[in-house]
């Protein structure tokens, strides 16, 4: 089973490495997507070894309801040793990562062994956090979120229980260390989307922190742990509290509170200072001057000039070619801070110029940065970046800002995007011709090239929900669980959310919310209505077929295989018309003009969205 196990390790990090090609891999545009062509073939095969070696010998021992033998639990331990880091934050499968975890500790509670149930604890609790990270991105679209939180705050509080000094005392010093630490990490669970109107948990974390914090003045745990190191834990400590208000104080807490907040990271910058060059191994001093600049803006003690130009020293000051999981913070969240400071609608010039800066300098360092090993907090950030956008005039456009995105983290949905996005251009140009009546209840664009423009930019956005899911997007190697289909189902909600936010994009949003339902409404996605009377009805039905069309006949992506032939997917699209597309696609399928024009752009047009790809990617990194 460990030998199993480490090869699907190996075959895992295989696929993510070959799902994004480092352009320093081909010569040329044609050469890059042949190269993502073959990749995913592989990655095809690959798949179905990895599907084998999971039903072969990971399922049996997860599902089984008995106690672990000593050789499977050593196999799931080294398992997630491989899979999972959270010093560096980076991971492979999060939700394949969550069921080992919670599998080692419902063994352990049923064994009469104290420190493998403290070390079980542990790694579920750093699991639970990370997957809390991802899925808070989306909470409004899932519960999810909110059920891994209880899940990890239960067993948090197994963990702390282990405080009480009988319990405490009869555990290992390794466990009793673990059990220390633990007393201040567990405050993540805590952080999700809904503390911000959770007063009783709020005051829950503080005290959890502050407890923890207090440890190192009871004589009883200094003498239980000797040299375990308390100066460091007390820096840690201080440096959770300090970061509690991170994004503008987004979880709200109190006057009172943020006074108490302000106190502790002062002395953490006290602490830090005493001793910079072992703190510094922790956190940046750039990391730390944030969060305690930010907690004397938050309650009075600096005002926002200086808040601000403190932010802008540690952009300025942070290095741009190590790609780490600080630098990563440090270039998406100081700018965010400084946003977040501002008046959207009365912006100056110096500030509308520098949004624009901060919004380009991101593009290119993600154009830069190599395999993303550290994508969960990466993601975290650029949801943080999206949800907080501003639109500057003459600067640079959701619509844009979000496309490059695409073409950072995932290019074959950027491919996708405007694959889509040409599909939907031809088939409502043809409609305006074909059947005017059809599209003479959408106010505001009086021909065919301006509807077709629309249409144009509606199927380039319509898959932007998906930022928020790469990690499940890239989930090659494997079948997804339940709960992943489920996020994967919220990304018109997210991509409709998103859009609606900006005078340019807002148009769209329709037609991201109801791309992935049914012209009857009993499939697909059939929770999310479109309205019958929503004169956008009719380029719902156009992107959801561009949509299919793509899908289906483009080589890369996640079929595995070759895409079929255009006039395969039309008649599949013909079969359906009446159930899963609307009535008035068959005759326009049937069009010899547009028949040609879709031929077109699956081939010739195709290859030139790979080609604009490998420049746009290419022109960054300057690989051309």
């Amino acid at each position: 089973m460990k030998e199993a196990l480490h090869k699907y390790v190996d075959l895992t990090v295989t696929i993510r490495e070959m799902s994004t090609p480092q352009l320093s891999e081909v010569p040329g545009a044609a050469a890059y997507r042949e190269k993502l062509l073959q990749n995913f073939l592989r990655i095809g095969e690959i798949s179905r070894r990895n599907v084998y070696l999971l039903e072969r010998y990971f399922f049996p021992v997860i599902n089984a309801d008995r106690i672990l033998t000593s050789e499977e639990t050593e196999a799931l331990q080294s398992f997630l040793r491989e899979m999972l880091d959270d010093q560096k934050m980076e991971n492979q499968d999060l939700p394949l990562i969550l069921r080992v975890t919670r599998r080692l500790l419902e063994d352990a509670r049923r064994k009469n062994d104290p420190d493998a149930h403290v070390r079980a604890l542990d790694v579920f609790i750093s699991a639970s956090y990370m997957i809390i990270e991802m899925t808070a991105r989306f909470a409004d679209c899932s519960d999810s979120c909110a059920r891994f939180s209880e899940e990890g705050i239960a067993a948090a509080r197994e963990m702390l229980a282990c405080l009480e000094p009988e319990r405490f005392s009869a555990l290992s010093l390794k466990s009793r260390e673990l059990v220390l630490i633990n007393s201040s990490y567990a405050h993540s669970l805590y952080l999700i989307p809904s503390l911000k109107e959770d007063e009783t948990k709020k005051e829950e974390l503080l005290v959890l922190l502050q407890r923890s914090n207090a440890l190192k003045d009871d004589a009883f745990y200094v003498e239980q742990t000797p040299g375990y190191d308390w100066r460091l834990h007390d820096y840690i400590t201080l440096q959770y509290l300090t970061n509690l208000t991170d994004f503008n104080n987004r979880y709200a807490f109190s006057k009172e509170q943020l006074d108490l907040i302000y106190t502790f990271s002062e002395r953490y910058y006290t602490l830090y200072q005493s001793d910079p060059k072992l703190f510094g191994r922790y956190a940046p001093y750039e990391d730390v001057l944030r969060a305690v600049a930010r907690n004397r803006y938050l309650t009075g003690h600096t005002d926002v000039t200086a808040y601000r130009q403190t932010l802008l020293n540690i952009i300025n000051m942070t290095g741009r070619d190590e790609f780490s999981f600080y630098e990563n913070t440090m270039l998406f969240s100081c700018p965010v801070e400084y946003i977040l400071t501002l008046d959207p609608e009365h912006l100056s010039p110096e500030d509308g110029a520098r949004i624009t800066s901060f919004y380009k300098d991101m593009t290119a360092y993600l154009h830069r940065m190599p395999k993303l090993g550290n994508l969960t907090f990466l993601l975290t950030d650029l949801t943080h970046v999206i949800n907080t956008f501003v639109e500057v005039e003459g600067g640079v456009g959701f619509e844009r800002f979000c496309l490059d995105l695409l073409a950072c983290v995932h290019p074959p949905t950027y491919v996708h995007a405007l694959s889509v996005a040409d599909i939907a251009r031809v088939l409502t140009k043809n409609l305006y011709y074909l059947q005017p009546e059809l599209l003479s209840k959408i106010p505001g664009y009086p021909d065919a090239e301006a509807m077709a423009d629309f249409a144009w930019h509606a199927g380039l956005c319509h898959d932007y929900g998906k930022l928020f899911l790469v990690e499940t997007i890239i989930t090659y190697g494997r079948n997804l669980f339940d709960e992943e289909f489920e996020w994967i189902r919220a990304h018109p909600q997210i991509g409709a959310r998103m859009l609606s936010k900006f005078r340019q994009t807002k148009c769209y949003a329709p037609v991201a919310l109801g791309h992935h339902r049914w012209y009857n409404g009993k499939l697909g996605y059939p929770d999310i209505p479109t309205p019958e009377d929503s004169p956008f009805g009719i380029l719902v039905e156009l992107v959801t077929c561009a949509d299919c069309i793509d899908a289906a006949t483009d080589d890369v992506g996640r079929s595995y295989k070759r895409g079929k032939m255009l006039e395969d997917v039309a008649k599949e699209i013909e079969n359906g018309v009446g159930s899963q597309y609307a009535l008035f696609l068959m005759p326009l399928l049937q069009h010899e003009t547009v028949f040609e024009e879709l031929q077109h752009i699956l081939s010739v047009g195709r290859d030139e969205n790979y080609l604009h790809t490998y420049k746009t990617l290419a022109k960054v990194m300057k690989v051309i």
